[in-house]
This record gives structure tokens, C-alpha cells and sequence, in this order.
């Protein structure tokens, strides 16, 4: 059942977003999946879904272990629990892709999902831990799972509930982030709605002019030079030039095209100290 829901979503997700449409899906295996090497299985329910990889996919997000959390309606009803046994508390386990859903509706599309900081604590605040029979994780487990494309559930003392590595299950270069993914389409949602408005107009030079216009106004309003600490873009180029032939012109298409660096996350942060009574102090901001 589950296999089958997970291809026809991965399905929807290709179709739509071929037609305009931008999609992702974010899949969790069923409950009773409680063990890393069954998650990073070439089959079902792993992370390679069967023959071919059949979920792997930039638009495709597999979130696990699940989580536990309550639900005061279901007190006093007996429900099973992951590790087969039950309980009538209200403490249910959940998948975690609702969760990655719940956040990924809040989070501005350019941000890494696996930030800790807000909207993350309020998206996971219900969390209670992970799934009743779900094995201890540790820093090697996770490296597996990013490796494997397996967006992964972390909760640390510190931090709370938070997102370990959030990557598609893709694993061609380039594909892994879904920041990535989410913030392409984003743009490319962004400038055909804007380029909608002058669709089956006439192909004069000043109308050329304001879709380029059009285009550097999106950049610029995301760059921000004025106020840097909002900016959500490192830098854009356009280009209205080589993309355009007479041949292109005469079949009615007009070529833009634009790229765009996204500001990196921070993956890592180092501290380097030198603690002793002879350390010599060196101030450099």
C-alpha cells in the first residue's frame, strides 16, 4: 500500500511540475520501519523505493525515524504503537514527513530546513521524541543516512527537534540540497507569473525591454543591496541576448535567461581555541 502511494505521489509531483506546475512530496516508510539498514535498503520500504531507485528524485524528500507526540483526543483509545505493542495515553507516532511538510509551509524556500532557529521550534514544538522502537542514532548514522538521501529527525538537548541533513533523495551532484530545489522553483514560478502578462502580445523592442525589466526588478527585489540582512540571494545575472535568433523570433519565443547564487547556509562551524595562561591574545574582527 504504502509503495504504491509513494510512486503515484513521486508520479504527481513529476507530471505537474513538467507542466508548470512546481511540486515536491515528502514520504516517510511505514511505522514499523526501525532500523537503519532497513531505511538505507536499495528496496522498499528503503530509501531506493525497488527497481531503479523508483523514489529517488530531486523532488522527492524521505523523512524518518517518525515522532511521537500527543493527542489529547485519543485518550482513553487503545492504538498500536510502532513496536507492536499499544498504548491508551494519547501518545501516538507519527511519520516524520508530515512534520517536514509542517515546516516546509513556514520556511521561506531559500532557507536550509535543517536550521534550528526559527520557524523550526514552533513547526516541531509538539514533537515528544522519536518513535516508540526507534534505534539510537548516532553522528555515523546520520552521515549514512545523508549519504543514503534520507532527510533525518534529530532531536539534541540543546536544540530541540530539528532536521539532520536536509536532502531529496536524489544522488546526482547537484540535486542533494532541497533548498535547492524549492528555491529554483520558486524563481521559475515567480518570473512566468510575471511573464504572463505580456504572453501573445506583439514583439516590439520596448515590450522586450520590460520583461528584461521585469526580471532585473524580481533580482533586485531579492539581492536587496539596500538592506543586506534581508537579502535572500548572493548575486543575479540576466542575459536577453544569446538565447535569441531571428529563427526564434519569427516562431514567437523570446529567450531569457538569468542565473542566480543562492547564499550558502552555514554546514559547519568551527571553533578554534587556544586556552592556557600563556595564550597571547590576538584581536581580529
Amino acid at each position: 500500500k504504502y509503495s504504491g502511494i509513494h510512486l503515484k505521489m513521486r508520479s504527481h509531483c513529476l507530471v505537474q511540475s513538467s507542466l508548470g506546475k512546481s511540486r515536491s512530496c515528502i514520504i516517510s516508510p511505514p511505522l514499523t520501519t526501525l532500523t537503519l539498514d532497513a531505511v538505507l535498503d536499495t528496496d522498499y520500504p528503503g530509501v531506493g523505493g525497488g527497481s531503479g531507485g523508483a523514489t529517488r528524485n530531486e523532488r522527492v524528500i524521505y523523512a524518518w525515524p517518525g515522532a511521537r507526540t500527543y493527542v489529547r483526543g485519543v485518550v482513553g483509545t487503545t492504538l498500536d504503537r510502532s513496536d507492536g505493542t499499544t498504548s491508551n495515553d494519547g501518545v501516538i507516532d507519527t511519520g516524520f514527513d508530515t512534520w517536514v511538510a509542517s515546516l516546509l509551509s513556514v520556511l521561506p524556500p531559500e532557507n536550509d530546513p535543517g536550521q534550528a532557529l526559527a520557524p523550526v521550534p514552533q513547526a516541531f514544538s509538539l514533537i515528544q521524541g522519536y518513535q516508540i522502537g526507534a534505534p539510537t542514532l548516532d553522528m555515523n548514522s546520520y552521515i549514512q543516512m545523508k549519504q543514503a538521501g534520507i532527510c533525518g529527525l534529530r532531536i539534541t538537548r540543546q536544540m530541540g527537534p530539528q532536521i539532520q541533513s536536509a536532502v531529496t533523495t536524489s544522488l546526482t551532484s547537484g540535486e542533494e540540497e532541497i533548498n535547492r530545489r524549492r528555491f529554483a522553483d520558486f524563481i521559475q514560478d515567480s518570473l512566468a507569473a510575471r511573464y504572463g502578462y505580456f504572453s501573445k502580445l506583439l514583439q516590439t523592442e520596448s515590450r522586450k525591454d520590460q520583461i528584461v525589466g521585469e526580471t532585473d526588478a524580481f533580482g533586485q527585489e531579492l539581492k536587496n543591496e539596500g538592506n543586506p540582512a534581508a537579502a535572500r540571494i548572493a548575486d543575479y545575472g540576466i542575459d536577453s541576448i544569446s538565447g535569441n535568433t531571428p529563427q526564434m523570433s519569427a516562431r514567437g519565443v523570446f529567450v531569457v535567461r538569468s542565473t542566480w547564487r543562492m547564499l550558502g547556509s552555514f554546514k559547519v562551524i568551527v571553533a578554534q581555541t587556544d586556552v592556557s595562561p600563556s595564550a597571547v591574545v590576538v584581536r581580529v574582527s
